[in-house]
């Protein structure tokens, strides 16, 4: 797959989600592409349209566009 070339989820997929707690019930799910690798990421928190849960949302999408366009989970969880 080129480097630029986004994965594409079917539309029924299998995925696993956690929830734990920090002051917020959180509710954490990951899917994963055919060979594995992280694919997709979801967090659940707070309020929904609180600005805690917009900005998680948003910081979120852009780590599963990321890893739907090949860059290694590796990689971005070094930087973060």
């Amino acid at each position: 797959m080129d480097a630029h070339e986004k994965f594409q989820f079917p539309a029924t997929r299998g995925g696993m989600t956690r929830k734990f707690e920090c002051g917020l019930d959180v509710y954490l799910t990951v899917n994963v592409k055919p060979n594995g690798e992280l694919g997709e990421l979801f967090v659940k928190l707070g309020k929904p349209g609180s600005t805690v849960s917009g900005l998680i949302q948003a910081w979120v999408l852009t780590i599963s566009a990321a890893l739907q366009r090949g860059v290694v989970w590796r990689d971005l969880s070094e930087k973060y």
